[in-house]
């Protein structure tokens, strides 16, 4: 996937992260859920940082570019063993709970590089998990991208009705 839905796609993420986080009542918190959204499409451009032409290389500078030249796209940066390593780090920061946020960011950008030709999500093993249903950048993808992030969107509304319908029935 391209940058620009990668973005788009986290920013859902850290949204929905938010509204999940204060159980629907983000107006009470905006700077929470501000700075979930924010954090979420950052986070969603993160793994990218293996690829030298990407949208978050291009805005970190030479230090990673220099990365980019050593690592393979959609390896180790796309892997369990990324995510685990991020959760470890942000569970020793202040605020662990909006870079959660970021974490949940990078993670639909792994998920949603899967159809789009696969990650190293085992690295380092090497066999990529994937589809390649959909080609980066094509027609597929600027149908894709809104389906997954109008799904992201939802998901926080859907289990707000469903906790209603349960309170109602009981």
């Amino acid at each position: 996937m391209m940058g620009v839905s990668h973005r788009t796609i986290g920013a859902a993420t850290g949204f929905s992260f938010a509204m999940l986080e204060t159980g629907n009542h983000l107006l009470s918190y905006p700077v929470f859920g501000i700075g979930c959204t924010v954090l979420g499409a950052i986070g969603a451009l993160a793994p990218d940082l293996d690829h030298a032409n990407s949208t978050a290389t291009k805005h970190v500078g030479i230090v990673a570019r220099i990365f980019s030249s050593f690592v393979t796209h959609r390896g180790m940066t796309h892997s369990i063993l990324a995510v685990y390593l991020l959760y470890l780090v942000s569970t020793h920061m202040p605020y662990s709970m909006v870079t959660m946020a970021f974490i949940a960011g990078y993670v639909s950008h792994i998920i949603a590089d899967i159809p789009f030709g696969g990650v190293s999500l085992f690295w380092p093993i090497k066999t990529r998990i994937g589809f390649g249903l959909f080609k980066t950048g094509g027609l597929s993808e600027k149908i894709v991208a809104p389906i997954l992030t109008s799904g992201i969107l939802i998901y926080p509304v859907h289990q707000n009705i469903l906790k209603m319908i349960m309170r109602m029935t009981s």
